[in-house]
């Protein structure tokens, strides 16, 4: 980054050049549209080797390698094989290289599901991940195989009641009141929805 070089416009004339010698910092407005740009490159890669049958859909081999990301997290589910998870690694290596993301596999999870002991213990050493089980937070919920159940979401409800605990509603002025209650009123659907499902 301390090679390149760019100019101002300055009423429609580029100005002097300015030698840059700082990447973009934490919160600059650019970086998540830039971050969006590289990871997408990814998402190419993983599709380009479904396309080659080097990565496999667990379920239907018509159907590309699903990959889900949100911010920095990202989900890859792929057919619990180790060639495939050797096709993944070289994947992953080759664009922490070219893009300067560095992809840290040791704070990485590895879930196999219905794979032999011994097989996932090589595929986790392969991958340099420890192998990790269900429920697994993802994005601050618990992710699983299976229907949540409420004792899932317990530590997640106990966070919060700790959060709420020192919160009072006294202290808030008439304005403030009247939009604790709206955002109560219209969340009161997504409460009903829960009781039900965790019912």
């Amino acid at each position: 980054m301390a090679s390149s070089q760019s100019p101002v416009l300055l009423n429609g004339k580029p100005g002097r050049w300015i030698q840059c010698r700082h990447g973009l910092r934490q919160g600059y407005p650019l970086s998540p549209y830039l971050f969006i740009l590289i990871v997408d490159t990814l998402q190419q890669l993983i599709r380009q080797a479904s396309l080659r049958s080097e990565l496999c859909h667990p379920l239907s081999p018509d159907l590309p390698c699903p990959t889900l990301q949100y911010a920095d997290d990202t989900l890859i589910i792929l057919q619990g094989d180790l060639c495939q998870l050797v096709c993944l690694k070289e994947i992953l290596s080759s664009f922490s290289a070219f893009s300067g993301l560095h992809i840290n596999f040791e704070k990485s999870t590895f879930i196999p599901m219905n794979v032999p002991l011994d097989v996932a213990a090589q595929m986790s050493s392969t991958l340099g991940c420890p192998i990790s089980t269900f429920p697994q937070p993802y994005l601050g919920l618990p992710l699983t195989a299976t229907k949540i159940h409420q004792c899932d979401l317990q530590p997640l409800i106990t966070r919060f009641d700790k959060y709420f605990a020192g919160w009072r509603g006294n202290l808030l002025n008439q304005s403030g009141r009247e939009v604790l209650v709206c955002s109560v009123l219209s969340s009161f659907p997504i409460y009903a929805i829960c009781s039900i499902l965790f019912a």
